[in-house]
Formats: structure tokens, C-alpha cells, sequence
């Protein structure tokens, strides 16, 4: 062959050499589906940890809001889209544990399309009660004792309403179950007096308790929570074998995505958490930062999934 030839061949076999290579990772803006409404605390943390990830990705991480359906309809979207590693979809104890269980039919598979790459944060649930009852767990489940059927347990969500039928199993309690659309407006009725106690996370708890609004009598995990870090946890009130009423968040992309990426997104989260910045906003949430490999995460999730299973099914809630 001659030199010219040789050369012209070796180039352009370069050429195809550098075509066959796929693009660094990531080479465009991600996005990050989170499935609740804009403005609440769920999104909040979404945003905190996006405006953070754009320095180690080197892209931007855009959020979007797909609320609806207790977070499937966004979950269900995320889901679908192509499995490179520029989707991710913000998951909680709600969509990915509770939600596979409580609804009959959900638009994604929660253990075969849904590949968790960190749970980032968690914090856990407290039973609130308005003024006037008493301040300690057994002075509470012994005043509802003596008087069955005339106390009122608000509830919000699969997790409050769970929480109060842990309540009654527990103790063997008989009072009456209230729904109500949203946390703001049970918070509201317990300031007013129009029901008696409620199982929340809200961010605002710590300084509605310190103003004096509401009380904090027991925390639902085996530690307490930054919000209120004078309250007892059950277990420190003397009732170690409650429900763990866990609240967590993480971040997900579809199963099938390359380990490489998934392992790659997991380190920068992980980096994330670690700063004091994020740490200062997730703690005025009252959440705790969490670090994870994506395999520690994705069994935690499959466990706190099937943990949730009887609970919820012995609460009689479900969607059709």
C-alpha cells in the first residue's frame, strides 16, 4: 500500500473509530420529574438538590412538575422515557412503598421499571394534638380509653391514616377516623379545636409547637425529629414496637439504565449531601440527610415496600 493510501486509511478509520464512541455522559440538560405540586416542601428539597447537582453533572438539572394521582402520574411518565440517564424522577415513601400497595393498578411496575440511585433524605412522622389534651403518649391513650368513640383522629394521607389505625391496634383505642384534603388544613383544624390529633411531617410543626399552637407528644421513628427535638419517639415513651413511620426521599431513573450513569448520578448526590448548605436546608425541614449506594438504596425501598403491605391493607385504605 502506498504512504498516501496508508495514511488516508488509517484516518478514516479514526474517523469511524471516534464516531463509534458514545458522547460523554452527560452532554445536555437532565430532567427531573418530580410528581407533586410546585411550591410544597416536596418540591422544595427537589430544587434545593437540582441547583446543586448542575456543579459535579456539569449541566443544568431542570425540574418539572407532574403532580397527580398521589405522584403516579409523574412517576408513570418518568418511567416511560428513554432509559440514557436524562430522566430522573424524585420517589418517596408515597409513590415507591405505599402506593404499589394502595392503588389496584398503577402506570409503571414500582419493582421492575423504577431503578432508585440514593435515598437522600428521611425524617420521621409526629403525633400532634391540639390544646387541652394531655402532653405525654400514656396520659393521651388513657384519656382516650376512658372515653371510646368520642375522640377524633384527622388524617391526610395514606401515612396518617395508617398511623392512626396503628394507633388503635396498638392500644386497643376505639375513636373516630376525620379525612381531610390536605396537611395545612388539618394543622388549621387542630389549632381551632375541631379534631384531636394527626400523624405529619409538615415543616411548619416545629414552630407552630414552640409557639404554643399545637403539641408534639410522640415521634414514629427510632429517632427524633430536628423539628421538634424535645419530643419523645415512641419507643422512648414506652412503646418500642410502633409502626416506624419513616418519611424519605430519593432519586430514581428507569431500570435499564447503564450501572456507569446510575453509578455516576449516585456519587454527585451523595457529594451533595454531604456540604453544609444542603445539609442547613434539609435540617429547617426537619429531614436528615441520608447517603447510599444505588444497590443499598434500591433494597431499602423494596423492603420499606413490602414493610408497608399489611399496615395499609389492615387500614382498609385502597384506590381502585
Amino acid at each position: 500500500m502506498r504512504r498516501r493510501d496508508f495514511n488516508l486509511a488509517m484516518l478514516s478509520a479514526a474517523a469511524l473509530a471516534a464516531h463509534a464512541q458514545p458522547a460523554a455522559w452527560p452532554s445536555r440538560p437532565l430532567k427531573l420529574i418530580v410528581p407533586f405540586p410546585a411550591g410544597g416542601p416536596t418540591d422544595a428539597i427537589a430544587r434545593a438538590l437540582a441547583e446543586q447537582l448542575r456543579a459535579g453533572l456539569g449541566q443544568p438539572v431542570v425540574v418539572e412538575n407532574k403532580a397527580g394521582a398521589g405522584g403516579n402520574i409523574g412517576i408513570g411518565e418518568a418511567m416511560r422515557s428513554p432509559r440514557d440517564g436524562y430522566t430522573l424522577a424524585l420517589i418517596t415513601a408515597t409513590t415507591s412503598a405505599i402506593n404499589p400497595t394502595l392503588y389496584a393498578q398503577l402506570p409503571y411496575d414500582a419493582e421492575k421499571d423504577v431503578a432508585p440511585i440514593s435515598v437522600f433524605a428521611r425524617c420521621g412522622y409526629v403525633l400532634v394534638t391540639r390544646n387541652g389534651l394531655p402532653d405525654t403518649l400514656s396520659a393521651l391513650v388513657a384519656a382516650i380509653k376512658a372515653k371510646p368513640g368520642s375522640f377524633n383522629g384527622a388524617y391526610a394521607s395514606t401515612v396518617s391514616q395508617v398511623g392512626n389505625e396503628m394507633l388503635k391496634k396498638s392500644y386497643g383505642l376505639d375513636f373516630v377516623n376525620v379525612p381531610y384534603k390536605g396537611d395545612g388544613e388539618v394543622l388549621n383544624a387542630l389549632m381551632a379545636g375541631d379534631v384531636d390529633f394527626y400523624f405529619t411531617v409538615s415543616p411548619s410543626l416545629g414552630a407552630l409547637v414552640e409557639a404554643g399552637k399545637i403539641k408534639a407528644i410522640a415521634v414514629a421513628t427510632p429517632q427524633r425529629n430536628t423539628l421538634v427535638p424535645n419530643t419523645p419517639t415512641f419507643g422512648e415513651a414506652g412503646s418500642p414496637d410502633f409502626f416506624d413511620m419513616t418519611a424519605w426521599y430519593g432519586i430514581a431513573t428507569q431500570a435499564g439504565v447503564p450501572d456507569e450513569i446510575v453509578n455516576r448520578l449516585n456519587r454527585e448526590i451523595a457529594k451533595v449531601v454531604a456540604t453544609p448548605e444542603f445539609g442547613a436546608r434539609l435540617k429547617a425541614m426537619g429531614l436528615v440527610a441520608a447517603r447510599n449506594t444505588s444497590v443499598q438504596a434500591a433494597d431499602m425501598v423494596r423492603n420499606d415496600r413490602l414493610r408497608w403491605q399489611d399496615p395499609i391493607r389492615s387500614s382498609g385504605a385502597a384506590v381502585q
